[in-house]
């Protein structure tokens, strides 16, 4: 080793550190909210004033929303300033620092600004707005939120002190999908800490639709629970498709597509290292013959929960089968709607 250069090789790394440094420093000491702080009277504005990272995090969310703003339709664009306001309320409600859990955490209103600027960031940047082919129009990602100061006897150590839900769910705006995916408000939770609902849209070729539909509830305790169903929807036809539009009568479709998840499981569970619990053979018939499990998208997704095939940690499980493995099951009509998916 050359050590006649080390002093020579440090100077250069602590100085480029140094550089690094203050360019960082001077990019956040320029970071500013997409609002004027001169005017922020709530304790969400002044919070968001006060640490440049949050400042960093409104801008981007305003320039999301812009983003979403400019390619919405009309009608669109009305709906999605009132689920933004509705949002900018609910932030300003939830993330007070009088919320925070008992125990006594300081930092709880920057980091409940923060988790709900990046969500609604992702929000914006994903399933809010989708454009669906052909005379399909957008389908719409609506907002609604609602909260409840938790009742004294419910409060608990490591919880705040308030419970917040949130539903995103989709809404067509062309007429003859509006029908669809018409989700109804559930009742008020008061049992949860937190209740959330969400939607995954994916489209698959010109006329295929696969919603997911995400919960996730937390009643206390180590963990939240969460899971998903889905729907399938053909675009053309205007409805969901049933599993006579996909599987022709009197096959063995429910056994083959036992039998692949089971194997791709195994292999999952291997690769990732994690312990499979394999359901009988009749309870995996039964799991892959429900259609609100199929996530039918460039393969034949067979969904799994948490807890049902694995512990918490393994997560829940989208098993994405081939349609190779099932084709000889399919429906002529399905086949054409698959056709070229790769």
């Amino acid at each position: 080793m050359n050590t006649f250069l080390l002093p020579r090789v440090f100077s250069a790394v602590s100085g480029l550190a140094l550089l690094s440094s203050v360019i960082t420093m001077s990019a956040l000491a320029q970071a500013a909210p997409s609002f004027d702080c001169a005017k922020a009277t709530t304790e969400v504005e002044k919070t968001v004033c006060a640490s440049p990272d949050l400042a960093q995090a409104d801008q981007a969310l305003a320039d999301a929303y812009k983003a979403v703003l400019a390619r919405a339709p009309e009608e669109a664009k009305a709906l999605l300033r009132a689920d933004q306001r509705a949002w900018i309320a609910h932030v300003g409600k939830t993330c007070q620092a009088r919320w925070a859990p008992p125990s006594g955490f300081s930092g709880y209103a920057k980091d409940c600004i923060e988790s709900a600027y990046r969500g609604q960031t992702e929000f914006y940047t994903g399933s809010a707005l989708t454009l669906l082919p052909g005379s399909g129009g957008v389908l719409l990602g609506r907002q609604v939120y609602r909260s409840a100061p938790v009742a004294a006897a419910d409060i608990v150590e490591h919880a705040p002190k308030i419970r917040v839900e949130s539903y995103r769910y989709p809404q067509f705006l062309a007429p003859a999908l509006k029908p669809l995916a018409a989700d109804k408000l559930p009742e008020p939770d008061a049992e949860s800490f937190e209740t959330t609902s969400d939607f995954k849209a994916t489209v698959t070729g010109d006329r295929l639709l696969s919603l997911e539909r995400i919960t996730y509830t937390y009643q206390g305790g180590a963990h939240g629970t969460y899971g998903s169903t889905f729907e399938t929807i053909d675009l053309t036809a205007a409805r969901p498709l049933t599993m006579a539009d996909i599987f022709r009568p009197n096959t063995p479709w429910r056994a083959v597509l036992a039998r692949e998840t089971d194997t791709l499981l195994r292999a999952a569970a291997k690769a990732e290292e994690w312990p499979y619990e394999p359901l009988t053979v009749a309870e995996q018939t039964k799991a892959v013959a429900d259609p609100a499990r199929w996530a039918l998208t460039k393969s034949f997704g067979v969904y799994f929960g948490i807890y049902e095939v694995g512990p918490y940690a393994a997560g829940a499980h989208v098993v994405p089968v081939p349609y190779s493995a099932v084709a000889e099951f399919l429906t002529p009509e399905f086949k054409k709607l698959i056709d070229g998916v790769k």
